[in-house]
């Protein structure tokens, strides 16, 4: 039952802006209907995957997107990352990966960005130590620490592992942790505080990929000598193991 209110109570209604069905993609979805729709092409779709900042026709700002997180990845090597070796662990959780980061960037998703890079960074920690097997802990044991430990461990220094401080010969320089460090702290701002303020988060999704490419190419080791591919040892002896190189 309904009361009525009475003659001096006051009734009041409130409104407020909002977005009908904000996960849906419609254009994508109508791929899918038995009439195909004659007006929908590709950029009806970079409509949808550009969401809420929709994009003009000339798509330009894709261009221009593009050209901006590009620049980034010969920031630290001339060359970025030229070439990628068909491992499919190295494409799976490394290269692909940081591609489709790239992208989010293109796409005006720089949070996307962001996680990637984050995920990227800790494969090639991960692929780091199995580069570097070490004598006091196993990979499985390796991968269940935070990120901020393994890095500690391969700087040489302690981390607690089932109550133990555990310890083992440095693997990686001071500028290689500055950089992980860097990548894991961006990532966390943006991923783990709701209050974080994102008038930086074009400029820090540039900076996170850049640090990304440049921990990537620095664990492979790539370079150009003598118009060879030249890689570190350590990778050769992985790519040997894994069928890759024969």
């Amino acid at each position: 039952m309904t009361e009525h209110p009475k003659s001096d109570e006051i009734v009041r209604a409130t409104t407020m802006s909002g977005f009908i069905n904000p996960l849906k993609f419609l254009a994508v979805e109508a791929l899918g209907s038995s009439e195909r729709n004659p007006a929908l092409d590709g950029t009806s779709i970079l409509k949808d995957l550009t969401y809420p900042d929709y994009l003009p026709k000339d798509l330009m700002p894709l261009h221009h997107r593009y050209v901006e997180i590009t620049a980034e990845e010969i920031t630290q090597s001339p060359k970025g990352l030229f070439i990628a070796p068909d491992d499919t662990g190295l494409l799976g959780k490394v290269v692909w990966p940081l591609r489709q980061a790239k992208a989010s960037y293109v796409l005006g998703n720089y949070i996307g960005t962001i996680a990637l890079c984050g995920m990227v960074a800790e494969m090639t920690t991960i692929l780091l130590f199995e580069l570097n097997p070490s004598s006091k802990l196993s990979v499985a044991d390796f991968e269940r620490q935070g990120q901020k430990n393994r890095v500690r461990f391969l700087s040489g220094k302690k981390i607690m592992v089932e109550r133990n401080d555990i310890q083992d010969k440095k693997v990686i320089d001071d500028g290689l942790k500055t950089r992980l460090d860097k990548i894991r702290n961006l990532r966390r701002s943006y991923l783990h505080y709701f209050s974080q303020n994102d008038d930086s988060l074009p400029k820090d999704s540039r900076r996170i990929y850049k640090e990304t490419v440049a921990a990537v190419v620095a664990v492979v080791g790539q370079e150009i000598k003598d118009g060879r591919l030249v890689v570190t040892p350590e990778f050769t002896d992985y790519l040997k193991r894994e069928g890759v190189l024969k």
